[in-house]
């Protein structure tokens, strides 16, 4: 059983090397000669920088929400990095957003989500408290076995980008050519985190407090939104 603090370290959590379709609990490779335009026909293309990528993460938040199978595709996003966003989720991580990055290439997923699906992702993205959700125009969205898109909808950070000396920090378990500022594990950035906003103290206290404390949790999060980088893409267009 893992502990609520190693779980917290080890966002985004697993992330196959492949597409695959998950199943409930169960998750199968995309066999290459299967037509992504064709199996995604009607599903909304909604882009994972972070633990949406991770069959795991999409199991627990679908454990007792549809239970249609749930298409995932990986894609090469340009122009884009995945970067901590200036906020603690409820399970203590610090989690992920997209940044304009002029330049990079980053390999991201694609979870592809009927109107019940996408209803449910809506309930687990905080909407309106850490996160806003739209459409980003006027990109290359390369697909794997699939087409490349020229938009796709994503979830924003609405507390804006965590810093390091002017720059957003990129996750360094997310693979991203041409990647210019700098970037962390997920136990980096906590350390980065309490390093800024309670210097000295032990960092398993510091993530359990993030766990145990909603007030608390709250409060970093402010202090962390201080210093952050908002978004910056004139082509998203926010709907919710």
């Amino acid at each position: 059983m893992v502990s609520p603090i190693d779980h917290a370290q080890a966002y985004p959590f697993f992330i196959p090397h492949y597409s695959y379709v998950l199943t409930g609990d169960d998750y199968t490779a995309l066999a290459g000669d299967v037509s992504v335009a064709t199996l995604t026909e009607g599903l909304t293309p909604v882009i994972a920088s972070g633990s949406n990528r991770s069959p795991e993460q999409l199991a627990r938040k679908y454990k007792n929400g549809p239970t249609d199978p749930v298409v995932v595709t990986r894609a090469e996003l340009h122009e884009f990095d995945s970067v901590y966003s200036a906020h603690f989720a409820g399970y203590g991580s610090i989690a992920a957003t997209l940044q304009h990055a002029p330049g990079a290439v980053s390999e991201l997923s694609i979870t592809w989500l009927n109107p019940a699906q996408l209803g449910r992702m809506h309930e687990t993205e905080s909407l309106g408290v850490n996160y806003d959700y739209g459409c980003l125009t006027d990109i290359r969205l390369e697909v794997e076995n699939g087409p490349t898109l020229s938009e796709a909808y994503v979830y924003n950070s609405l507390q804006g980008c965590m810093s390091l000396d002017g720059d957003a920090v990129a996750l360094s378990e997310i693979k991203t050519k041409n990647r210019n500022g700098p970037s962390f594990s997920q136990p980096e950035a906590q350390i980065h985190a309490r390093d800024h906003l309670e210097p000295g103290m032990p960092l398993e206290e510091f993530i359990q407090g993030c766990i145990d404390d909603p007030t608390l949790r709250h409060r970093r999060t402010e202090a962390l939104e201080a210093s952050a980088i908002p978004f910056s893409y004139s082509g998203f267009k926010r709907e919710l």
